[in-house]
């Protein structure tokens, strides 16, 4: 089984390091990207662990200039854990339309295989590229065989006010929320499919 971990290089002139406030992982590193506190946490010695990015393209995008540190910091990570990570890079055109979402979306797709247990981080990218990302991972999840979503989370950074603390909010439930109500849009018969739906809503 293959873990991999899925994120998008964040495009902002200025980048910060927190230490990200998280119910689940009280003791990660302080970190400008979001998906290194779940590599920190969530691999093991002997793990076929994959590096998923998404990275915006263009001479004038910051992305690609942050990708190398990136990497830095994650083989860090891993070295530790006597891991070597495969790294695959997927660009996102800088000029957004119809097109260059589907060509994320196949590429998600084309990137994840049977059986993979998968990480994501949501946080940076176009306001579209969570869109994108959840559409894939919701193919991956209902046609392939035994892809796991076990994770996927978001770095707040901002909540309207002048606070300065850095929030990891777990947002996999979502995604498994959606799938039952797909699921259960599908099934014949109501009264069995508002009873489930009702307890999950409470």
């Amino acid at each position: 089984m293959r873990k991999v971990f899925l994120a998008v290089i964040p495009m902002q002139r200025s980048l910060v390091k927190f230490v990200y406030l998280s119910e689940v992982y009280p003791q990660s590193s302080e970190t400008s990207y979001p998906i290194t506190i779940l590599l920190e946490n969530e691999c093991e010695r002997g793990d076929d662990v994959v590096v998923i990015t998404l990275i915006t393209a263009g001479t004038a995008n910051v992305a690609g200039q942050r990708y190398p540190a990136f990497k830095e910091q994650v083989i860090a990570i891993l070295k530790e854990k006597e891991i070597v990570p495969q790294f695959v890079e997927i660009p996102m055109n800088s000029q957004l339309n119809n097109d260059s979402h589907q060509d994320v979306y196949k590429s998600i797709v084309e990137q994840i295989h049977d059986g993979d247990s998968v990480y994501t981080d949501i946080t940076y990218g176009f306001k579209t590229t969570p869109i994108v990302i959840f559409s894939a991972l919701t193919y991956v999840y209902e046609l392939k065989k035994g892809v796991d979503i076990a994770e996927i989370v978001y770095g707040c950074l901002y909540d309207g006010t002048e606070q300065k603390e850095a929030k990891l909010l777990d947002v996999g439930s979502l995604f498994y929320l959606n799938s039952l109500a797909s699921t259960l849009g599908n099934m014949p018969g109501d009264e069995g499919k508002q009873m489930v739906m009702d307890a999950v809503m409470k």
